[in-house]
């Protein structure tokens, strides 16, 4: 996975938040070994200037639920962590990746405008196709957003099937790759 991570380009950046999965074996040795190469975040945050411009791109550990649970802090603390010291006017917007969408529902009051994240494997065994809506499958048991886009007031959640499995099946929920083109 870094191998193929080493590969992709990109002119302003590539920033990497962590998953479920990539604590499975060795947490400590993940992040070590992310973080020799790219730009891991956990609850930090990055300024960039592109075009005379300010974004930031806000980065959030790992977290199921909104409260803590199995020693470690849930979305509200993890959202916190990643708003501390920022300020939308000096920095701009930001865009927060967080592996789990459910974070959304913290960010999205708080004025973070855009929220990328995974997690669901869109659904992974689904009745509905993947291009009808409403959502009907096991992911609506485990999970608010599912894939795609969602909405709450200016903020915007995309939620991404991304290419993995919990276990070797997919129904209705095909894997994807997304290049997402911010516009002014």
């Amino acid at each position: 996975t870094l191998y193929a991570l080493g590969q992709l380009s990109h002119r302003h950046g590539l920033f990497i938040c962590i998953g479920n999965h990539d604590e499975i074996d060795n947490r400590p040795e993940f992040v070590r070994e992310v973080r020799r190469r790219f730009p891991l975040l956990l609850n930090q945050h990055r300024v960039l200037e592109i075009g005379g411009e300010r974004i930031t791109i806000g980065g959030l550990d790992y977290a199921s639920s909104d409260g803590p649970s199995n020693r470690r802090a849930g979305h509200v603390a993890n959202a916190a962590a990643v708003l501390s010291g920022y300020n939308s006017r000096r920095d701009g917007p930001m865009i927060a990746i967080s592996h789990h969408p459910h974070v959304f529902d913290v960010l999205a009051p708080q004025g973070v405008p855009l929220t990328l994240a995974g997690h669901t494997h869109g659904g992974q065994l689904m009745l509905s196709r993947p291009d009808e809506r409403p959502d009907i499958g096991i992911g609506r048991l485990l999970f608010r957003y599912i894939r795609g886009f969602y909405h709450q007031g200016d903020a915007t959640l995309f939620v991404n099937r991304g290419v993995g499995n919990w276990f070797p099946l997919r129904i209705n929920a095909p894997a994807e790759v997304v290049q997402i083109q911010l516009t002014a």
